[in-house]
Parts: structure tokens; C-alpha cells; sequence
């Protein structure tokens, strides 16, 4: 068999292994955190059991288009600088093995890995959101109807808004006896109706209450005076606001939408899709000639030296996104102009290791 083959085998299998390993660690933490929450939330009462695992698979695949760069960037820089390390960089030099040929493994996992990257981040990542808030939003709504039925106060906004209804009808769609109080901008408006009704409206999905003949008390917090007005018909939502229509939000859009959308915010989250993908190939070049270090000298150091690349890289990006929309830096160049540079020192790095290996091999020669 070929030895360059089996060599070929070895070094993808290690970082292979090694990402694989990242991965799975960064999840643990990461998801970790929102698996407590969701517990939480489920002893609460907020969202139901059933759909807490339902929920974790989702929070699974939203990380994981954002976790593939990262993890990859680190496998790589952790391998090659442990083969360096232990000098089996030294000996695959003297078989003729040089960088050119680690760049090529390198981006031999890296492309694949991009794609997938793509498929999560660009195609998926809107599918999964919109799903997320979309079941988020029906637990909070099933939390509404219950507390109706059970003739409990309800809370939402904070506190901003309260509704209480003493009973519902057999069919649970008719409501008396209720009483709704709304706070906002130093305001306090008091509502009441011997009858009304509930639906959900299903563009938004958000819980609507009517109040038919009743009394509508106003004014501000801290004064006696009050307004009242008589109304026939008053209608209300009660879910929180965080939870106004998901279809606003530019996280749930299709990516075949955002191209078509002109707006600032629109084309941060399109070049934050795309981020992903082309700063793993950037990262992918960059940990070759960051792995590298003189025998024994230890791969921590370099590891160090990566982390730094990366948060200086992300904090690029954040501050890219933020110029943009603030009118800093024109739309066209948006958060696109982080990538490129990353690119192009990763290119300039590939080209000086290129060429030294080059000049070395002439040199045995």
C-alpha cells in the first residue's frame, strides 16, 4: 500500500477525532445551560414535558452551523502542533512530505465540512428558528388558556398587563365576569365586562381577548383623576411581548427572502448566515501555519495564540455588524470585509509556507 496513503488516513483520522471530541464538549456546555433552563421552565409550568427534549434537539442543530468553525479551527491547530511536537512533522519533511500536501488534507475535511455548514447555518437555521419560537409561543398560549380556565389572574409584559376571567363556558370560548388591567408609558387603563371571548389569531398566533359592553377606566399612575368610556367592543393581546409575530423576525426568514429584502437589518443576518461557512475555510488555512512550532516546545502556546485569533475574528465581526447598521460602513461591504481579510492572511500565510517548502526541498535536493 501506499505509504503517503496511510499517511494521508492518519492525519485526517486524527483530526477527525479530535473535532469530533471538541464538538461534542462544546454542545455539553453549551447545551448544558439550556437544558437547565428548560427544566425550569417545565417545573414551572411555563412549557410542557413532552416538548423539552423536542426543544434541546432544536437548540442542538442551531449551535451546531456555529460550532463547526471553532471546533474544526481547534482540532487542526491541536493535531499539527502535537505531530510537530513530537518531530513526525520533521520526518514527513524528509519523505518528502511538505506543506502543500497538509494544506491539502487540511481542506480535504474542510470543504465537506463547510458545506454542512451551509446546509445548517444558511438553509436549516431559519426552519429551525421559526419551529423554536413557533413552540415557545404554543406553550405560552396553552399557559394563557389554562390559567383562564382555572380562573387565576394572568400576568404578561411583566406585569405591564394583567387579565382575570372568572369562568369559562362548556365550549371555552366565552368568558365572564372580566378584568384586564394595562400599565405603559406612566398609564394605567382599567377594563371591565361582564362577557367576552377568546381566540387565538392565527397569523401571529397570539392570544386575543374581546370584552363586549363594558367600562374602561384611564389615567395616569400616582393622580386621582380617572377617565371612563363606555365601549362595546375591546380587544386585547394578552401574550407577552416577546413573543409579538415571529414572522417579523429576520432569524425565521428564508434565505431566498433576505436576498430579495433591502433593509440593513435584513442583510446582517444574510451575511451572518454566510459567515460561517467561509471563516471555517479561513480558519482551516490559518491553523497550519499557527500549528507550527520547533520540537518540544509544546502546543499550548499556540493554542493560546488561537484563541486570541478567534475572539479578535469574532469581535471583528460584532463591531462589522454594528458599524453597518449603524451607517459606519456601507451595506455592500456589511460584515463581508472581516472574511475577506481573515482570507487573505491565511492566503498570505499559505503562500510563505508554500514557498519555504519549496525552497527546502531544493535545498535537499
Amino acid at each position: 500500500m501506499n505509504p503517503v496513503t496511510l499517511i494521508d488516513r492518519y492525519i485526517t483520522r486524527e483530526i477527525f477525532k479530535v473535532f469530533i471530541a471538541i464538538i461534542v464538549i462544546l454542545l455539553l456546555v453549551l447545551v448544558g445551560g439550556s437544558f437547565v433552563k428548560l427544566l425550569q421552565l417545565a417545573a414551572e409550568g411555563d412549557i410542557a414535558n413532552e416538548v423539552v427534549f423536542n426543544l434541546l434537539g432544536l437548540e442542538i442543530l442551531r449551535l451546531g452551523g456555529r460550532l463547526i468553525p471553532p471546533a474544526f479551527f481547534f482540532a487542526t491547530l491541536f493535531v499539527l502542533g502535537r505531530m510537530y511536537r513530537d518531530n513526525e512533522m520533521m520526518v514527513l519533511a524528509t519523505a518528502g512530505i511538505g506543506p502543500a500536501r497538509i494544506y491539502r488534507l487540511v481542506m480535504l475535511l474542510a470543504v465537506p465540512l463547510a458545506l454542512i455548514t451551509v446546509w445548517l447555518s444558511v438553509f436549516l437555521y431559519p426552519s429551525i428558528s421559526y419551529l423554536t419560537n413557533r413552540i415557545k409561543l404554543e406553550q405560552k398560549d396553552a399557559v394563557i388558556v389554562a390559567a383562564m380556565d382555572a380562573g387565576r389572574f394572568i400576568e404578561s409584559n411583566r406585569g405591564d398587563i394583567v387579565l382575570y376571567a372568572e369562568s369559562r363556558s362548556e365550549d371555552k370560548s366565552t368568558l365572564t365576569n372580566l378584568f384586564v388591567q394595562h400599565r405603559e408609558k406612566g398609564k394605567v387603563a382599567i377594563a371591565t365586562a361582564a362577557r367576552g371571548s377568546h381566540h387565538r389569531d392565527e397569523e401571529s398566533g397570539l392570544r386575543v381577548v374581546t370584552m363586549d359592553d363594558g367600562l374602561r377606566y384611564e389615567g395616569n399612575i400616582g393622580q386621582p383623576e380617572m377617565t371612563v368610556v363606555e365601549f362595546g367592543d375591546y380587544s386585547m393581546w394578552v401574550n407577552p411581548s416577546d413573543t409579538a409575530d415571529i414572522r417579523k423576525r429576520y432569524s425565521t426568514w428564508a434565505t431566498s427572502a433576505l436576498w430579495q429584502e433591502k433593509s440593513l437589518k435584513a442583510s446582517a443576518e444574510l451575511q451572518n448566515r454566510f459567515s460561517f461557512p467561509l471563516s471555517l475555510i479561513a480558519f482551516a488555512l490559518l491553523a497550519v501555519p499557527l500549528s507550527r512550532s520547533i520540537p518540544r516546545e509544546g502546543v499550548y502556546g499556540r493554542v493560546v495564540l488561537a484563541i486570541l485569533v478567534y475572539l479578535m475574528a469574532s469581535g471583528l465581526s460584532q463591531v462589522a455588524s454594528t458599524w453597518m447598521l449603524k451607517g459606519v460602513t456601507p451595506q455592500w461591504m456589511g460584515t463581508w470585509w472581516v472574511v475577506a481579510l481573515m482570507l487573505a492572511l491565511a492566503v498570505l500565510l499559505a503562500r510563505h509556507d508554500l514557498a519555504h517548502g519549496l525552497r527546502g526541498r531544493s535545498r535537499r535536493a
